[in-house]
């Protein structure tokens, strides 16, 4: 029984290291980018829309933006995420606010991995860290935690969630 097992180990790993050393070129596209970096071509913005607009974000010292993880943006407001911040801006620009703050403690949050702007009759913020809800006025100030409101059972956990006027509409 065991020299049949010897054998078809050998027969299987003979097999495999054959088919690992051929080489067939027809199976892999290689695209060669070096060469083609002067073949660049411009695309401006706005043959994808007629209207552009840049804004400049307000810059203040001591609530920095690393770099714009995600954005939620209405008419009037732009609700921007970085992993640590959660800062509200006007739509010129202007910092209105940080919600909450990062930390271990009460209504505090750790990394923010999704963040909803309800601007319905109840002006709020929604941000969620991995396993938690967290809901603020859009003043900044921390309402409630949702512990562990995105888990389906104790395996399955809802990573991206979008907010709908009033509900959540969760998508994976």
């Amino acid at each position: 029984m065991k020299e049949t097992f010897k054998v078809i180990g050998i027969i299987i790993l003979s097999v495999l290291f054959y088919h690992c050393s051929q080489k067939n070129s027809d199976l892999l596209k290689t695209i060669n980018i070096e060469s083609n970096v002067k073949n660049m071509e411009m695309v401006n913005l706005g043959l994808f829309t007629d209207n552009i607009q840049y804004i400049i974000l307000e810059n203040l010292g001591n609530l920095p933006l690393r770099y714009l993880e995600q954005i939620e943006i209405s008419d009037n407001l732009l609700l921007i995420n970085d992993d640590i911040n959660c800062l509200l801006f006007d739509i010129e620009g202007r910092i209105i606010t940080q919600i909450g703050n990062s930390g271990r403690g009460p209504g505090e949050y750790g990394i923010v991995r999704n963040i909803g702007l309800d601007l319905s009759k109840n002006q709020k913020v929604y941000l969620s860290t991995l396993y938690d809800i967290y809901e603020f006025s859009i003043s900044g100030s921390f309402i409630n935690k949702y512990s562990r409101s995105l888990f389906l059972d104790d395996n399955i956990y809802i990573s991206k969630w979008y907010l709908i006027n009033d509900s959540m509409f969760f998508g994976h």
